[in-house]
């Protein structure tokens, strides 16, 4: 009885040390079709990762909490960019979808690996918005 009490204690315990503010850049590409070439798209976060378990954490960027999954040292889900109402600069239009590796590099936590998202730009000959399908990948280092 005392080994499943301290069983089911030990997987739902907190993992604080991967707790704390992150900052992120989310490098990716993506092709215009009247463009030649590859386009590249560099976007950099500043967020916390809070409420972590050994299966879970929030990662919360201006207000916007979401849950990501955590499977021993490999951290996934989605989550929401800060929205600005006039597009913004620094914002995907749809949510980050990320797949990663925990590591500890030093005494900190580093987060790498792929994500899959959308970026939406604006056409010089129409004035028309368009979405594009961004591929990339990122690094999160704690701060």
């Amino acid at each position: 009885m005392v080994v499943v009490i301290s069983f089911l204690l030990a997987s739902c315990t907190k993992n604080k040390s991967l707790e704390g503010k992150y900052t992120g850049v989310f490098t990716g590409t993506y092709f215009i079709p009247y463009q030649p070439n590859e386009q590249t798209i560099i976007r950099s976060y500043t967020m916390e990762i809070s409420n972590a378990s050994k299966t879970r954490c929030e990662f919360i960027l201006s207000y916007e909490i979401s849950e990501m999954s955590i499977n021993k040292k490999e951290i996934s889900g989605s989550f929401e960019t800060p929205r600005n109402p006039y597009g913004g600069i620094n914002t995907f239009p749809t949510p980050i979808s990320m797949v990663g590796t925990i590591e500890k590099v030093g005494g900190d936590y580093q987060i790498t690996g792929k994500f899959t998202s959308t970026n939406k730009v604006i056409s010089q000959q129409d004035s028309t918005f368009y979405y594009f399908p961004v591929e990339g990948t990122f690094i999160m280092t704690e701060e």
